[in-house]
């Protein structure tokens, strides 16, 4: 079984063996570089997501530096999903693009 969540922008999923994969682009403006990274987390809630009660804080699963309005990858997986235990509880992801230095 494989959960998958679509931000639009970012797709990601999960499987119960631990394997987990995020992927999507962000476009950087300006001449200057910044850092993005790609943060996330899962939980349970109702439909549509309100009310969720989530299984950690936010986590960090990526990062690239860009520069001269330029458009990166920002991917991010491997084998540890951190909360493959639960995860027949999992109903809800949460997706957070942070940037460090020249953002706009």
């Amino acid at each position: 079984m494989k959960l998958e969540f679509d931000f639009g922008d970012f797709k990601t999923w999960a499987r119960r063996d631990g394997s987990w994969n995020a992927e999507g682009t962000v476009q950087h403006r300006g001449l200057q570089c910044g850092t993005y990274t790609l943060v996330l987390r899962v939980g349970r809630g109702s439909p549509g997501c309100a009310d969720v009660q989530w299984f950690g804080e936010p986590r960090a699963v990526a990062s690239v530096t860009l520069c001269n309005n330029a458009p990166g990858p920002l991917t991010g997986g491997n084998n540890e999903f951190r909360d493959a235990a639960r995860f027949d509880e999992i109903s809800c992801a949460e997706r957070v693009i942070r940037c460090s230095g020249n953002c706009k």
